[in-house]
């Protein structure tokens, strides 16, 4: 199969994108809620106690690290060029 030409460029966010002293947004604070009910646990004083973007950066890591205990295994990757999944073959 041939690569696509099309690449997409994204650009680093700017260094102030993230500030652990900033309050929490809606967005974030929304995020937090849809966690929370997911992970359905005792953590309501620890929910509300989310003031910055730090703090919800930490929630979040948290409940996801409780949510996908597997995403703390390092994958391995395959080197360039190594073909997952051979080809079938037609005959057979």
């Amino acid at each position: 199969m041939a690569k696509s030409r099309n690449v997409i460029s994204v650009p680093r966010p700017p260094a102030d994108a993230f500030n652990r002293h900033r309050p929490v947004s809606e967005l974030l604070w929304t995020q937090v809620e849809h966690l929370a009910a997911i992970a359905k646990t005792r953590i309501d004083a620890e929910r509300r106690a989310i003031r910055t973007e730090g703090d919800a950066s930490a929630f979040i890591q948290k409940i996801t690290a409780a949510l996908h205990p597997e995403g703390k295994k390092k994958r391995a990757r395959s080197p360039k060029g190594a073909v997952k999944n051979p080809p079938r073959s037609s005959k057979g």
